[in-house]
């Protein structure tokens, strides 16, 4: 029997005749003929009782039709499937994003995963640090890209590695340029004196700058005044409202680079994690996303006298 066959009884069974029947497959009398004659040989048993006036189902064929209607219906699908192209599945990565990472970092960062996940979409959402551990806590974001201090406690099971070390320059003045024109490199103690205009501490910067003071027990002259963002913080800066620091990253396209920072012979950075936990994607796919990010490469030499630290960072827990 065939699917040809089977379409022949249910147009012969809803018209009552061959000729009706024929016409509505738009096949010639003799192929309805032929096919109800050869499917009655293989089943054993008439479908239809003839007379001169109709054509009408036998009990057997009455028992038999809902069967039949079934198996069109499972071959038209089957057919129609054979013949349409599979379509894959989009999913989505939700990534929050500290405004200080920026959006050119957070491409490179995610990079591999793209290439490996062409079809999976990524949608970012940028927002403050707290903004961003909120919306991670209520699962709406798979990752936070952003400065984290690892002692500040998140009370969420998460992954955590470091992604990157960003060094801090020193922006004077342009009236106290001449002062730091021959130098090189500065120290926080020799920036002791300096007012510094700052950002709110939404994205990590402030509250970095404020503690890396702290820790060498300095106190951060600060101006009364906050920027609204980096772009604003260097514009102030030159306009003479006060010093400023930022990430090199941050100002790599000002015409004045800036000097860097250092203390005890090593550049200061502030360093950009990734914190996360499957919720909007399935723990099969954040995997391969999270070895993904593994493979960025730390840099090390930035990272010199932080081993504990460091060590610290590959102890991750889900």
């Amino acid at each position: 029997m065939d699917l040809e066959q089977l379409k022949f009884v249910k147009a012969l069974a809803d018209e009552g005749s061959f000729e009706a029947a024929a016409a509505r497959c738009a096949v010639p009398l003799p192929a309805i003929l032929t096919a109800i004659t050869q499917l009655e040989a293989e089943f054993g048993k008439r479908l239809f009782r003839r007379t001169a006036t109709s054509v009408r189902l036998t009990p057997y064929g009455e028992h038999l039709l809902p069967h039949i209607l079934v198996a069109i219906q499972v071959l038209d699908s089957l057919t129609h499937h054979s013949q349409t192209p599979p379509t894959k599945s989009h999913t989505s990565v939700h990534v929050g994003l500290s405004p200080i990472i920026g959006i050119r970092r957070a491409e490179a960062i995610l990079s591999r995963f793209r290439a490996k996940h062409p079809e999976t979409d990524v949608i970012y959402h940028e927002r403050n640090f707290n903004e961003l551990c909120l919306l991670l806590q209520q699962r709406q974001l798979d990752i936070i890209l952003a400065p984290y201090d690892l002692d500040t406690s998140l009370n969420l099971e998460l992954f955590c590695v470091s992604l990157e070390c960003d060094p801090l320059i020193f922006l004077p003045t342009p009236s106290s340029k001449p002062k730091w024109e021959l130098f090189d490199s500065v120290t926080l103690a020799d920036i002791a004196n300096e007012t510094f205009v700052m950002l709110s501490d939404g994205c990590g910067l402030a509250s970095f700058t404020k503690q890396i003071f702290k820790s060498h027990n300095i106190v951060l002259r600060q101006h009364s005044g906050e920027a609204s963002g980096y772009g604003a913080l260097y514009e102030w800066t030159q306009a003479g409202i006060g010093s400023g620091i930022l990430p090199r990253s941050c100002i790599a396209d000002k015409e004045f680079p800036g000097i860097p920072i250092v203390q005890n012979g090593h550049p200061v950075t502030i360093e950009y994690f990734a914190l996360g936990r499957p919720s909007t994607i399935s723990p099969r796919l954040f995997s391969q996303l999270w070895d993904s990010l593994l493979e960025t490469k730390i840099v090390l030499p930035q990272l010199t006298g932080s081993l504990p630290r460091l060590l610290r960072l590959l102890k991750t827990t889900l």
